[in-house]
Parts: structure tokens; sequence; C-alpha cells
């Protein structure tokens, strides 16, 4: 199998039931803490293989109708295809600033997108963790990252073994050291196991392995984006802030009902 060997490689194989697309929110240095930057949260989006592509169609429908053929020029002489990016939202910067959508248009897409996210059908499974209260226990960064993903492997994976289904992971990709890093503890897990999860479970549920992508596919000369990454990086944000407040702002509340184990979906399909 080509990901036990090399952990950056493009997706191909489909022959899986369910996709899990994780990405993160903040980041996991553990020094200069403070309440700007406390919590740190990992979010997986569940996709069922057979609604992969209807997601897609819709995401590429609402891209289409606000931007032309759903493309726009991040510099001169150079065409990309518009991704759904929490921050460049959120700060209305490149394919979302000004130039593109002004005030009136930017608030019709908001309430699209919100929409979008509330119909379109997947899961969520997330861990959001506050640094300060890890490093009581635990000074490495890297175990910082490792614990999260340990809850969402762990859920995805009993989802999966439940269905008798099988799925693979995709994350996204952060650099050649830290994927090769995360690479190396996905095949820990996957050789030896999880606490009460034997390594005979992953190895039958998790058939499709580990991949890292960015969120453009480069194969594709940055025309073509993988919505679940975009997905992920949509719910990570305000999974943190409510982590982070308490308070449910309207895309969390779009979305909430897509935890797995939804209404009582605290331990299960998130870790606070």
């Amino acid at each position: 199998m080509p990901w036990k060997s090399k952990p950056l490689i493009t997706y191909t194989n489909n022959d899986v039931d369910y996709y899990l697309f994780v990405d993160e929110s903040g980041d996991h240095v553990l020094s200069n803490i403070n309440s700007k930057n406390d919590i740190f949260t990992v979010a997986g989006v569940v996709i069922e293989k057979n609604d992969y592509l209807k997601i897609e169609e819709e995401i590429d429908v609402l891209k289409n109708r606000y931007w032309d053929n759903g493309t726009f020029s991040p510099k001169q002489n150079s065409i990309k295809k518009v991704c759904f990016v929490s921050r460049d939202i959120r700060k209305r910067q490149k394919a979302f600033s000004k130039y593109y959508l002004n005030d009136v248009v930017y608030e019709s897409f908001i309430d699209e997108l919100t929409m979008l996210m509330k119909n379109i059908k997947y899961k969520i499974i997330a861990s959001s963790i506050s640094k300060s209260d890890f490093l009581k226990q635990n000074t490495d960064a890297s175990e910082l990252y490792h614990e999260a993903m340990e809850f969402i492997v762990d859920k995805f994976v009993r989802f999966l073994h439940t269905k008798n289904c099988t799925g693979l992971i995709m994350m996204e990709a952060r650099g050649k050291k830290e994927d090769a890093k995360l690479h190396q503890y996905f095949l820990n897990i996957y050789n030896d196991g999880l606490d009460n999860l034997s390594s005979s479970v992953l190895n039958k549920t998790l058939t499709g392995g580990f991949y890292f992508n960015g969120k453009w596919n480069k194969n594709k000369d940055n025309l073509e984006t993988f919505c679940g990454l975009e997905l992920a990086d949509l719910v990570a944000h305000p999974i943190g802030h409510y982590r982070k407040t308490d308070e449910k702002s309207r895309p969390f509340n779009a979305f909430e009902s897509k935890f797995l184990g939804y209404k009582k979906y605290l331990g299960i399909g998130l870790r606070v």
C-alpha cells in the first residue's frame, strides 16, 4: 500500500465507504499562551462516498454563482479555483475581498453558505483543547496534536466498525516534516492500536489509509479543490470559538446537528 511508505500522496482510490477530512484551527505551540491563542481545535468531517460528488457539485454551484467559473485571480496572469477558507472569508481577503464581493453580495453569499452547511449531508468529529490545561500534564506540542487526533480517529473507526464499513483519512497538509511525523504516528496506531481499540479493528476499517493534501488539487492546476477539506476548515474555527466562549455562533448553529451523536454529542462527536 503506497500510503504506508509515503505521506505526501494525492488520494485516488475510491474503494471505501466513508472519507474523513481533517483540518485544524489555532496552533499547537505551547509557549506564550494567552486568551487569544489558548484553544487548539482539530475538526474532522465524515462524508459517505456516495454523497461526495453531490456535495462537490453543490459547492461548485455556489462558487459559480458568485465568481466567474468559480475562479479568481490571486495574482496577475494566475487563476485558481475559489476555495472556502474560513480565515479568508472572515477577513474578507483574496477571493472574498470587496474587489470580488461588495457588502451586499458578501452578505448574500454568507447567507447561502450558511444554508449550504446546514443542508448538505456530512458528520463532524472534533476535538478542541485548552493548551493551558494541557500544559498542566504535558509539555510536548506533538502530543497535543496526537491527543486531539486520537479522539477523532477512535470515534471514526468505531463509527465504521459499527456499520461494518471502511474508510480513509485525508489530512490538510502542513509541511513535509510535520506530515512525515504525523504519518509515522498514524502508522504506529495502525499497527499497535489505540486504548480499547485493537489494531485489527483499525486494519479492518481504515483500509483506505492516510493521505495529506492541500485544499487545492495541484494535479488539476489548482482549478479543483478538495471540498471535504474545505468543509473541515469551515467548521474548525466556529468549534474553537464555542470552546473558548461557550457561545454558539451563526455557523455553529448551522452545523451543530452534524456532530456525531447529536443531540448528546459531547464526548462522542465533540471533545472539549
